[in-house]
């Protein structure tokens, strides 16, 4: 397998595009990590996503046409050109030098046949990798990665090695639990935790594996919140407060955005879900509202239509994951 360890002033801008569209799609904040300022002497929270100093202000409509930025392929779309040169263009300025991860590549290197052979024991579903490359880079959160046998990581200059085999192992995993088991997010973290702490995998790190659900656990200091909140007001960033989604005449919205293209069918549950909320709404409170013949309704037919609301969310630029599942109750919104 092909490993390329590159780092750029193109991939940093990319990793900006990339981390403006979780910001504005509201996946951080549904997540609880935590967008900082960066600069030279940064010391790094586990939770936070660090931004440079760049003029956001400057760069036109940077946090809305970030979401047509797609995190899932990390491939920059054509309309995003402009916007990329741009931020090289700004970063230029701030003279970043070539981080040196030699240390962690020669680490990654004395492990990684080890670590590819026992994916293939421990998770004999996930496909193989035919490349891997890796961008060392200063800013976002501790670690992202792409889907796909082509598989793309930025690892932050922070991070050790364990974070590196989590994103790669993430990255081998997690389609094939949203796909076969409708997994959450919560979940597929919670698996490669384990494997990571709990089998034979663990043996291969010089540290043991700190995970992300254990890290994002941990109460947040209200000044860490208050102090991510002023930032992000300052670079003109979207900020969601804590009721994302309401009903204002009839029409829906998340944050200050209208809901415009939902169906009639999509509309009627999304405005259940607002009525209800924090609390879920049952399936048979969902079943009543979308199938009033009763012989119509399956539960594999209200799956499928939460699965298309989940898209069409995602398309619009939000997060999927706001939609949750209560397990043998119904579903609810996640704020």
């Amino acid at each position: 397998m092909k490993t390329i360890w590159d780092w750029s002033l193109g991939s940093e801008a990319k990793r900006m595009i990339g981390s403006a569209h979780s910001i504005s799609n509201g996946f951080f904040h549904l997540h609880h990590f935590y967008p900082f300022p960066w600069d030279p002497q940064t010391s790094y929270l586990h939770q936070g996503v660090y931004l440079p100093p760049l003029s956001y202000l400057s760069l036109p409509d940077f946090w809305h046409r970030s979401l047509t930025y797609d995190n899932q392929s990390m491939s920059l779309p054509p309309q995003l050109s402009d916007l990329h040169q741009a931020i090289i263009s700004q970063l230029s300025s701030l003279h970043l030098p070539t981080p040196d991860f030699s240390a962690l590549q020669k680490q990654w290197d004395s492990i990684a046949l080890r670590f590819f052979r026992l994916i293939r024991t421990l998770a004999p579903y996930a496909p193989y990798i035919k490349s891997l490359t890796i961008h060392p880079t200063y800013f976002g959160t501790a670690g992202s990665f792409n889907w796909g046998p082509e598989t793309i990581v930025y690892l932050r200059v922070d991070q050790p090695v364990t974070t590196l085999a989590e994103c790669i192992l993430t990255s081998l995993t997690r389609p094939y639990l949203y796909k076969t088991r409708h997994a959450t997010w919560e979940e597929s973290e919670f698996l490669v935790d384990y494997l990571l702490q709990e089998t034979e995998l663990a043996r291969l790190f010089p540290t043991p594996h700190l995970g992300t659900l254990e890290s994002l656990r941990h109460q947040t200091p209200a000044s860490v919140i208050s102090a991510s909140d002023l930032f992000l007001r300052q670079i003109g960033a979207p900020t969601l407060t804590s009721q994302a989604f309401s009903v204002k005449n009839s029409t829906l919205y998340f944050g200050d955005c209208p809901l415009t293209t939902l169906t009639s069918r999509e509309h009627s549950v999304l405005t259940k879900l607002i009525e209800k909320a924090p609390s879920p709404a049952t399936t048979d409170e969902l079943s009543d509202l979308l199938f009033p013949n009763v012989e119509k309704f399956s539960l594999a037919a209200l799956t499928k239509t939460i699965e298309r609301l989940r898209s069409k969310l995602e398309s619009s630029g939000i997060s999927r994951h706001y939609l949750a599942t209560a397990s043998g109750i119904g579903y609810y919104l996640k704020n």
